[in-house]
Formats: C-alpha cells, sequence, structure tokens
C-alpha cells in the first residue's frame, strides 16, 4: 500500500498482481483493478472487474458476498463515464 500512497498507481498494481498470483485471493485482483482507475483506464478496469465477476461464476467462493457486490458497483461506476463519452480513454 505504501505505493499506492505515495501516488505510484503502477507500482501498486504490479505488487497487487503479483499478491493475486501468490495467494490466488481475490482481493489483491480488486485492489489491482482500482489502480487502473487511478491510472486513468476505465476501459481497461472494467474488462477486469468483469472478469472477476465472470470468475465468481465459475467458482463460487471466489468472491465473498461484499467483494462480489464491491465488484458490481465499481463496474458500474466505471463503465457511467464510458457509456457519456465511449470514445472518453481510447488513447489508453
Amino acid at each position: 500500500m505504501q505505493a499506492c500512497d505515495r501516488g505510484e498507481y503502477a507500482v501498486a498494481r504490479a505488487h497487487f498482481l503479483e499478491a493475486f498470483e501468490l495467494c490466488g485471493r481475490s482481493g489483491p485482483a480488486i485492489l489491482s483493478t482500482k489502480m487502473l482507475l487511478l491510472l486513468g483506464q476505465p476501459s481497461a478496469a472494467v474488462e477486469e472487474y468483469q472478469r472477476l465477476l465472470d470468475a465468481a461464476l465459475e467458482h463460487p467462493y471466489f468472491l465473498s458476498d461484499a467483494d462480489k457486490s464491491a465488484v458490481e458497483q465499481r463496474l458500474q461506476e466505471a463503465s457511467a463515464p464510458l457509456r457519456a463519452r465511449p470514445d472518453r480513454d481510447a488513447a489508453s
């Protein structure tokens, strides 16, 4: 979290992805996706949030009910600006 606290979102994302690969738990995956939003990449975040929900369908215990609700909410929040302005992060 120190990298995130310093605004080093790409570094924080790399650490969260590594943690996810090591433990396989959803928490680091959710946080790594949040870093995409902080990096200004909402389209990529939307794709990853959707992948997390898809993984929960295949593996029912991957996301707790609270995490699933949080991911669904973040997916909606990340999608809203894209629906309003579909070319917003086309340069990303």
